[in-house]
């Protein structure tokens, strides 16, 4: 029989509070990269600009050195004479020559706000604003099955507490896995116990606490309490076991 893991409470706030400021912030920032390209794609004017520099920057990384490619420029739309420095595709890098022209973008409400007009600029432009848009959906979707799940247990065990058939579970053993890139050890209790109609259920606790695992040895007594309709659904206490009960 497939080994069941205890249901514990879980103080869902504060995860909670982080989530909905990050979905927040990532959903603002897609919807506002979306509606700039949209913006762009259908309102923008045509200049012409002059390329002033173009270079390009190395850094050093675990696969060996990357470059990033600049361009500096400058252009006048409308009453702003604008200067810009930024990065770009190699392919731009490479088509564009210094002192030559540079084709751009502008929003004629708003000269300030330019873009280089290549197709490369602008594939990557989108590229960036998708991954934006795909990770604030994964966050929130994620986020969403995540807190359902965690309030869903957390309400089945205050009716373990309230409701829930109390027995003994034995510790048939001290489990350990690896977490992490560091593969830092993480102790579980094994344990069984049977519930009222006598069949035996094998289960696990959560993670102990630090320390906490040498409390605990094979044999020792646990308390437990289980739904009698499905006892697969149980949680224990750790801080008070049965032989300490008066």
């Amino acid at each position: 029989m497939r080994m069941v893991k205890a249901i514990r409470y879980v103080q869902p706030w504060p995860a909670l509070a982080i989530w909905v400021l990050l979905t927040g912030a990532l959903t603002y920032l897609a919807a506002t990269r979306a509606y700039d390209d949209y913006r762009f794609s259908h309102h923008a004017a045509l200049v012409n600009g002059t390329v002033v520099q173009k270079y390009f920057t190395t850094s050093q990384g675990k696969g060996g050195p990357t470059h990033q490619y600049h361009v500096s420029y400058q252009y006048a739309a409308g009453n702003v004479h604008g200067f810009c420095d930024q990065e770009v595709q190699y392919g731009t890098w490479c088509y564009l020559n210094a002192n030559g022209p540079i084709p751009l973008l502008y929003l004629p409400e708003a000269p300030q706000d330019v873009r280089i007009n290549l197709l490369v600029e602008d594939r990557q432009i989108r590229l960036h604003t998708a991954g934006i848009g795909i990770v604030a959906g994964l966050f929130l979707v994620v986020g969403l099955v995540g807190f359902i799940l965690t309030f869903r247990n957390n309400a089945i065990y205050r009716r373990l507490l309230w409701e829930g058939d109390q027995c003994e579970g034995t510790v048939t053993d001290i489990g350990c896995d690896r977490v992490g890139k560091t593969r830092t050890p993480m102790y579980f209790l094994k344990l069984q116990f049977r519930d009222y109609q006598g069949n035996e259920i094998e289960g696990r606790s959560w993670y102990l606490k630090r320390g906490q695992e040498g409390r605990w040895s094979e044999g020792d007594r646990v308390n437990v309490r289980y739904d009698r309709r499905n006892p697969r659904w149980f949680t224990i206490d750790l801080n008070r076991r049965p032989d300490s009960q008066i």
